[in-house]
């Protein structure tokens, strides 16, 4: 999941070569539109989950963030900005959309554009909060400034960082894309993933069951659970959002023992895997040079001498594999789901901090 001026989007069903666009209706707010592409977390399916998950990425026309960190007005040591930033900041749920709107745009520097639901400017206003109580170092530009209704994302993508800039009146920044058609119409988007019923499938009373006993777990069941329990009418988005990440993580899971052993996704992994993306590009100078083998081959380069170190060493596999499989992908990668994992409070050894310090990996 590479990203830089990125994108995020969890693909489940579509071809890794398909691409969407991002699009603002609003006339007033001027925005110039860069392709992202999507890939697989893993590269390939799991048996059982015939259309697996994706993360999608963004790579847009720099491919990885590469000038983002120069257009983008960073803070600087000891502004005003930085020191508010400082400040520790509570976060309680909005009770309306106006009050959301404006501890947004007040307290995070963040604007919402063509979005007009509460609960998903209180998801994104909670995450916020968190990078920033977290990373109190981080200025106002290393985090979404606009947060904006996507209308040509793939119907199957929740949410997306945006290569390319915003500009409204003085403010610029990087774009949070989301999906609303799909949180719209999400009950339908549930029966597209679990696809060829090989795991989860609808029986004759047009009931989510197991269907198959390797997945009949706990986590299998409570997903199911809810899955039954979906109303249009009462399921949050962060709720849904919890729906999507268990689907992925029975997909990133392992069979071990005849059981799956499942991965339980935070609710803003993803997010903060982005997040790691765009921070470690600030912290350094051949960000382009980290990424992964198929990309170079994409644009019709040889593999750097740094990824190509990455993915022939077996001793560093073996300590990137500790993190997770996606991350022995690539360095940025490696870079990314570490960082991810930090900002959730995970602890790791001490080959793996110094394989993240190699790759100047930002500190949290």
């Amino acid at each position: 999941m590479s990203v830089g001026t990125s994108i995020q989007t969890i693909n489940f069903n579509k071809p890794v070569q398909q691409k969407a666009q991002m699009t603002f209706r609003s006339q007033a707010v001027p925005f110039k539109d860069y392709p992202p592409d999507t890939v697989e977390i893993n590269g390939k399916k799991k048996t059982g989950m015939s259309n697996g998950a994706k993360w999608g990425i963004g790579t847009g026309v720099v491919l990885g963030l590469g000038a983002l960190a120069y257009v983008l007005t960073r803070g600087k040591a000891g502004s005003k900005q930085v020191q508010q930033l400082a400040e520790h900041l509570d976060f309680k749920p909005a009770k309306t959309i106006q009050e959301a709107k404006s501890f947004a745009k007040d307290r995070l520097g963040v604007h919402y554009n063509e979005i007009e639901d509460l609960e998903t400017m209180n998801f994104f206003n909670e995450w916020l909060t968190g990078i920033h109580n977290k990373c109190k170092v981080i200025d106002k530009s290393s985090y979404p400034k606009f947060i904006s209704n996507t209308t040509t994302l793939e119907d199957d993508a929740l949410a997306c960082l945006c290569d390319g800039v915003l500009k409204n009146g003085n403010q610029e920044g990087y774009v949070m894309g989301v999906n609303m058609q799909l949180l719209k119409n999400f009950g339908s988007s549930m029966d597209k993933w679990i696809c060829d019923g090989s795991v989860i499938a609808k029986n004759k009373a047009g009931k989510y069951v197991i269907t198959n006993e390797a997945y009949n777990t706990e986590f299998t069941k409570d997903l199911v659970r809810r899955m039954n329990e979906y109303n249009p009418s009462t399921t949050t988005f962060k709720e849904k959002n919890r729906i999507i990440l268990d689907i992925k993580g029975l997909q990133d899971g392992k069979i071990v023992n005849g059981k799956q052993q499942e991965i339980r996704y935070s609710d803003f992994s993803y997010l903060n895997h982005e997040l790691g993306h765009l921070r470690h590009q600030e912290c350094i100078n051949n960000y382009d040079m980290m990424k992964k083998v198929e990309e170079f081959k994409t644009l019709g380069k040889p593999v750097s001498d740094i990824t190509q170190e990455f993915v022939t060493n077996k001793q560093i596999q073996q300590t990137a594999r500790k993190v997770s499989d996606y991350a022995t992908e690539s360095p940025l990668e490696f870079v990314a789901e570490t960082f991810s994992q930090l900002m959730e409070g995970k602890t790791f050894p001490d080959d793996v901090m110094a394989l993240y310090k190699k790759y100047n990996g930002p500190m949290i």
